[in-house]
């Protein structure tokens, strides 16, 4: 008695994997729009905004300033080696 609900429980869940696969395969994977994009965009960006909408504006001048800081020191490191005599 017991071999046979085992057998039941693991063709039920055969069953139950085939019908997602199927479901899954025939939407193509997830909800898309017109052009093949994902309709809430880049998650990455959606992030950032978040991030920066909630940051104060002492958080945005240091960022700033941390910002130019990096590009300046990349410039540098960048720069050609200038021959002085």
């Amino acid at each position: 008695m017991d071999t046979g609900w085992i057998v039941v429980v693991i063709l039920a869940l055969i069953a139950g994997g085939s019908l997602l696969w199927r479901a899954r395969r025939s939407t193509g994977g997830g909800p898309t729009t017109a052009a093949g994009e994902h309709p809430l965009g880049n998650s990455t960006d959606a992030r950032e905004r978040t991030r920066v909408g909630a940051l104060s504006e002492e958080d945005r001048t240091w960022e700033a300033a941390s910002l130019q800081r990096f590009r300046d020191q990349q410039a540098r490191a960048e720069a050609p080696p200038t021959d002085q005599p």
